[in-house]
Formats: structure tokens, C-alpha cells, sequence
């Protein structure tokens, strides 16, 4: 049976009323048997005694609304009193009666006090009337008190609400006090008069005050038990709360009452179970999708939306060389092992440069760079970057062949090529109904694919488109390479090689990409003997160097058939 804690506390309220009432017709019926005088004497005090009782009720029911739809406020749960203007009504009605008891008490002190006749002490008498008069001044602000708090805290005043109830809870316990003193004066006062009566008044007296008494150890020991029942399930559901706060969503909640406190510890597991599965579910996710897509998709999902959107972003395609050569000379297991190692040594470099995996295509790897992943103006550096650590991961990656494929002769040899694009791209959720891809689509990502294809032709590891070139800036070296129109665009665009970071070339190779820009600048305009002595030059720092053996080759045909006076030194790929 479901007992909620409004009824529990009503019981003690009830009994804590019963015991007074008790008390009240004991005396009643006690001073019907004395004199008219006496029985005037009991009535009055208790009627006053009764009455400031009664507003010490209901003054404290009205704190303990305003504190519970405070609790449950902040705990976000429903107050089964009512919203914010059910409460004020209850508080409202409270306040009624409160009055009309403080008015019926003052009422009956002023008739006692203009009767000459009544055996009272009029000093007694006197300072119970002015107790009231300020207990009635008090209670004209403890409703605007609390109107305030609940206006505050249903518009968020978060700082002014906790001034505010941290006030109304030092005016609740020296309001309590004073109801208390005010109470014992009371009883005093009736204390004081009921010596005037018979030795068997003094005896009914006594009688009353062990009711009393018996009335508050009931009522207090009622109360020990309700506290303990409220506290201790509590204190375990913040002891969960913690624990899912630091991360253990394994915890579970004995459900111990029935009570809203239950129904909150049964609410609260049911939530465990879904953060559970939540985490299971975004853990699993994250495996086929950059774990911020998953995350937004999963906890913000109307931040992917199907309309898409444009966006200037850095995409970046690598593959492996020679991967047909290289997946031949493996077993299909041994090619499995290569390549999952291969595509995360490739995805840690690109999450390290706050880049996105988009896909894996094969051998190749898509990734792209922009907002909101990473800031505009650091999307082209933070690429280039990723691309020289991939480069250089690969000497990893043929250092652990032989543990991979458990080889220790016949390795093949690996290595990189990477291509680099930034321009505007349509963004979005891309798809079917059943499945979708979050990704980007544009020219930018043509291009970057084809210029990784590119260096196959120039010889080159990674290679940058000019608007990229022009993002990166002075933070890396780049040689320019050569401008060109690949397949499937009509525009030329100029290329560049990343040759280190800043500041990193040695004097040769310095002088060589010096020598190389002169060799490309004579080859524009068609100077073919100043051009070739140019990339000459540049093989005698660099020996190896491919792009310039390329200029020289073309060089020599071009010589052959020269293009006309309306070249521009564009080369146009005729194949990817």
C-alpha cells in the first residue's frame, strides 16, 4: 500500500490536533464542575490557547508547502499539490484561517480585558494581546514572503530565490521560537489563574499537562520515525546520483517505501537503465561514426537535419601506394590485420588534428576539417599537419609488418599519398531512408581526390590545392608545383607540395625549391633553356627529385611542338 508523505505528516498533524482538542475538553468539563468564575477563567485562556495552536498549524503547513514544492521543484518532478499558482492558492486559504483564528483570539482577549469581573491577571492578559497583535504582523509578510520565493524560482532568479529562502528559513525558526514563547505565556497565564480554583482544579490541571506531554513524546517519536523513513532512502539515492555523476552506471537504488521517495528512487533506476543503454548504444556507434556526429545524432539529433547546408571545408583523401601489388603478396587474413592497423594509425592522426573520418573506401580515407569541428581559419593548416604525421606513420606501420603478418621476409613496402582541397561544400545528412551518411559534397572533395591521384604523376607524397595553400599560410613549408585541370573540372587551380614545417628546410633544399619556382616561372613563358638549366639545377641538390625530371620531359616535348603564344603553362590531366 502506497502511503504518500503528505498523508504521513497530515497523521502526525491530526494527532498532534486530537491531543490539543483533548486537552481542551478535559479542562472544559473540568471547570464546569467550579464556579462560573473558573469556568470562564479555562475557557478564555484555552480559547486563546486553541487559537494560537491552530495559527502555529497552519502557519506551519503553509512552510511545509512552500518547502515542498521547493524540494520538488529543483528535483523536477511533479508537486501533486499543484503548479505554482495551486500552491498560492493553498497558501492563500492557509492564510485565512490563520487570520480568523488570530481574530478570534485578539477577540476574546479584549472582552476579558474590558471585564472588570474576570479573575485574569490584566498585565498577563496585556502582554498576550500584544504577542498577538505582532504575531499578526508577522504572519501579513510570511504569504508575501512566500509569493516572492515561488515567483522567484519559477523565473530562474536563481541567486535572489536562494537570499530569499535562506531568509524565510531564519524568519521560520525565530517565528517558531516566538509561537512557542507565546504558547508557554498562554499556558502560563491559565496556569497562573487555575491556583485560584479548588485543591481538585490543581489535580485536573496536572492531568491535563501529562495529556499534553503524552500528546508530544506521540507526536515527536511520530515524527523521529517519518524523518528516519524520509533521510535514509535520501541519502542513498545522493549517494547514486554521485555515482552516475562520476561515470558508474552500474549503480541500482533499493526501493524501501512507497511513498513519492519510493516512486523518485523507481523513477531514478528506470533513468540508470536508459543511461545504460545509452552508453551502450553510443560506445557501438562511435566504432561506424566520428564519435561527435554520434554523440550529436544521439543526444541533438534535429543538429543533422536532411536540408544540408554550405560550408567552406578542408577535405583530405590518402591511400596506400601500390595497394593492388601490396594486397596481392598477403593472405586475406594477414591483409584484414594490415589494413584495420593502417586505418587507425590513420583516424588517431586525423582526431588528433580535430579532423572527421568520413569514410574508408578501400585502401582510401576521406576526412574533412571546418565548423564545427574545428575553427575556419585553422582548417587548412590543421590538414597539412595531419597529412605529414600520416606520411610519417607509415615507417610505423612497415616497422610492425613483420608482427602483423608474422613475416619476417617478402614485406612489402609501404607508403602514402595524400590530396588536399578547401572550398565551399554542401553539408549534410545524406542517404536513403534506411541508411544515411553524415558528409560533404562538392567540388572541394573532387579535387582533393583527384590530387591525391595526382602524385602518381609529380612523384609527391602530399599535395595542396591553392585555396588550401593560401589557409596554411607561413605555419608550413610548400613548394609550388605546377598548375593544372584535373578531370572533371574546367578551372586550373595550382598546386603545392608540403615540404616541412616552418622553418625546417635545410640550405639545399631551400635552394632547390628557389630553383625550382625560377624553372617553373621560365617554363609559364615558354624560356625552355632557361627553364630546363632551372630544374637542372634543382636535380644537382636534389638528385631524385621527380617533379623536376617531369619539367624536364615535358620540356623536351613541348620543344618538339611547341604550344603557341596563347599557352598559360596550364597542364590539363586527361586521366584520373
Amino acid at each position: 500500500m502506497r502511503v504518500s508523505i503528505a498523508l504521513k505528516i497530515l497523521s502526525i498533524a491530526i494527532i498532534v490536533v486530537i491531543a490539543m482538542t483533548v486537552v481542551s475538553l478535559v479542562n472544559l468539563l473540568t471547570a464546569r464542575s467550579v464556579s462560573s468564575g473558573i469556568e470562564r477563567i479555562t475557557s478564555g485562556y484555552l480559547s486563546v490557547y486553541g487559537a494560537v495552536a491552530r495559527v502555529n498549524i497552519y502557519s506551519t503547513e503553509e512552510a511545509y508547502r512552500t518547502r515542498r514544492y521547493v524540494i520538488e521543484k529543483a528535483f523536477g518532478m511533479r508537486y501533486e499539490g499543484g503548479d505554482a499558482e495551486g500552491t498560492l492558492a493553498r497558501l492563500k486559504s492557509l492564510d485565512v484561517l490563520v487570520r480568523e483564528n488570530l481574530e478570534a483570539a485578539h477577540h476574546k482577549v479584549a472582552i476579558d480585558l474590558s471585564n472588570d469581573d474576570f479573575p485574569g491577571d490584566d498585565v498577563m492578559l496585556a502582554r498576550i494581546e500584544e504577542r498577538l497583535n505582532r504575531i499578526a504582523n508577522e504572519e501579513n509578510t510570511h504569504l508575501a514572503r512566500q509569493e516572492k520565493l515561488i515567483g522567484e524560482l519559477d523565473r530562474g532568479e536563481t541567486a535572489q530565490f536562494r537570499e530569499d529562502y535562506d531568509d524565510l528559513v531564519k524568519w521560520r525558526a525565530e517565528y517558531d521560537l516566538y509561537m512557542e514563547e507565546t504558547r508557554k505565556l498562554v499556558f502560563a497565564a491559565a496556569n497562573d489563574a487555575g491556583r485560584e480554583v479548588a485543591h481538585h482544579q490543581a489535580r485536573a490541571t496536572q492531568f491535563s499537562v501529562a495529556l499534553l506531554t503524552l500528546a508530544g513524546i506521540l507526536a515527536i517519536g511520530m515524527a523521529l520515525i517519518l524523518t528516519r523513513q524520509l533521510v535514509r532512502p535520501l541519502k542513498e539515492l545522493l549517494a547514486g546520483v554521485r555515482a552516475i555523476a562520476s561515470g558508474r552506471l552500474e549503480v541500482h537504488v533499493p526501493v524501501k517505501t512507497g511513498d513519492e521517495v519510493g516512486r523518485l528512487t523507481e523513477a531514478f533506476n528506470q533513468m540508470t537503465e536508459e543511461l545504460r543503454v545509452g552508453s551502450r548504444a553510443r560506445d557501438l556507434f562511435g566504432r561506424y561514426v566520428d564519435s561527435r556526429i554520434a554523440r550529436q545524432l544521439i543526444e541533438v539529433p534535429q543538429t543533422f537535419g536532411q536540408e544540408g547546408e554550405r560550408r567552406t571545408m578542408t577535405v583530405l583523401f590518402c591511400d596506400l601506394q601500390g595497394f593492388t601489388r601490396i594486397s596481392e603478396q598477403m593472405t586475406p587474413r594477414g591483409l584484414v590485420t594490415v589494413m584495420n592497423r593502417y586505418f587507425t594509425l590513420m583516424s588517431e592522426v586525423v582526431h588528433a588534428h580535430q579532423g572527421v573520418i568520413d569514410k574508408f573506401i578501400g585502401d582510401a580515407v576521406m576526412a574533412y576539417w571546418g565548423a564545427p569541428f574545428s575553427a575556419e581559419g585553422d582548417q587548412g593548416k590543421l590538414a597539412a599537419l595531419s597529412a605529414m604525421a600520416q606520411v610519417e606513420r607509415m615507417a610505423r606501420l612497415e616497422a610492425e609488418l613483420p608482427d602483423l603478418l608474422n613475416m619476417k621476409r617478402g614485406l612489402p613496402s609501404v607508403n602514402l599519398r595524400v590530396g588536399i582541397a578547401t572550398g565551399e561544400v554542401v553539408v549534410g545528412s545524406i542517404g536513403s531512408d534506411a541508411m544515411r551518411n553524415y558528409t560533404v559534397m562538392g567540388d572541394a572533395v573532387n579535387l582533393a581526390s583527384r590530387l591525391e591521384g595526382v602524385n602518381k604523376l609529380y612523384g609527391t607524397h602530399i599535395l595542396l590545392a591553392e585555396e588550401t595553400a593560401r589557409y596554411v599560410g607561413d605555419d608550413l613549408e610548400l613548394r609550388e608545383i605546377d598548375s593544372l585541370i584535373v578531370m572533371g573540372q574546367s578551372q586550373p587551380t595550382r598546386i603545392f607540395e608540403v615540404l616541412s614545417r616552418s622553418g625546417a628546410l635545410s640550405a639545399d633544399l631551400l635552394a632547390a625549391r628557389d630553383a625550382y619556382g625560377q624553372g617553373l616561372a621560365f617554363y609559364r613563358n615558354q624560356d625552355w633553356d632557361a627553364a630546363q638549366s632551372a630544374f637542372e639545377r634543382v636535380l644537382g641538390l636534389l638528385p631524385g627529385d621527380a617533379p623536376a625530371r617531369l619539367f624536364l620531359g615535358r620540356i623536351e616535348k613541348l620543344r618538339r611542338d611547341p604550344p603557341g603564344a596563347g599557352w598559360n603553362g596550364v597542364w590539363v590531366m586527361e586521366s584520373k
